[in-house]
């Protein structure tokens, strides 16, 4: 690029007749425009819509985010800090969502206010209210909401509906769960209406019907269902089929 010196004010080449000040203006904006590859660059915050980006890493542009992840551009989000995994997957390391659908992903930590989640792996947060459809729950606060099917890993359950799925280990506070299997829960209040429960400790709630298959049960309800081993410390026996363990209340 041949640089020519601006003594009479003008830059004349060819046919343009451009001012200096002009000049200079359109260099500048140019220069900007190549050395950034023609896009902003992923440290400066961005918006579209109703979204706002804080940070992009990992390699990660906005083009990439319009040609590969274009749900994201339609959700409401605030202070995001966005990657990619190697694999291709977006990964949220932080930041708060509004409203609007999750595709799929990688969840490493910030505030979920509502929303539809389709499928990816949460790792930790804190999760307000919205509805679960699918994915890996590995940590994190759940305050409310629907969650429809899925794998929970750990965790703090507050309250909500628990609709089917697998719950490997965590602390329920409170909710309904209407179906689905428990391999090791720490329960200490809600409705239980039907599924298995492998093991863990039930301290109060109703439970409804299902299958009790070991653990420590402290006091509650129980309406309806097989128990077949365990732990019954106290609590109101209305019907069901005990199969065996050990009975500890006092009648």
């Amino acid at each position: 690029m041949a640089f020519f010196p601006l003594t009479e004010g003008f830059f004349c080449e060819g046919s343009f007749l451009v001012s200096k000040k002009k000049f200079f203006i359109i260099f500048i904006v140019f220069f900007i425009f190549i050395t950034k590859g023609g896009s902003m660059t992923k440290n400066e915050e961005k918006t579209i819509g109703e979204n706002r980006i804080h940070k992009l890493v990992d390699n990660l542009t906005m083009k990439d985010i319009k040609s590969k992840f274009s749900w994201l551009t339609e959700a409401n989000i605030e202070n995001a800090i966005l990657g990619i995994s190697p694999e291709g997957q977006l990964i949220w390391y932080n930041g708060i969502w509004h409203n609007g659908k999750w595709k799929n992903g990688i969840w490493k930590d910030g505030e979920w206010k509502r929303g539809e989640w389709y499928n990816g792996i949460w790792e930790k947060g804190k999760w307000h209210n919205g509805v679960w459809k699918n994915g890996e729950w590995k940590g994190g606060e759940w305050n409310d909401g629907i969650w429809k099917k899925g794998i929970w890993y750990n965790g703090v359950w507050i309250k909500g509906k628990w609709l089917n799925g697998t719950w490997k280990k965590g602390i329920w506070y409170d909710g309904e769960w209407m179906n689905g299997t428990v391999e090791c829960i720490d329960w200490h209040h809600g409705e239980w209406c039907k599924g298995t429960w492998n093991y863990g400790t039930w301290r109060y709630g109703r439970w409804f019907g299902g299958e009790w298959h070991h653990g420590l049960w402290l006091n509650g309800m129980w309406y309806d269902g097989i128990w077949h081993d365990g732990i019954w410390k106290s609590g109101i026996w209305e019907g069901g089929k005990w199969c065996g363990g050990r009975w500890e209340s006092k009648i």
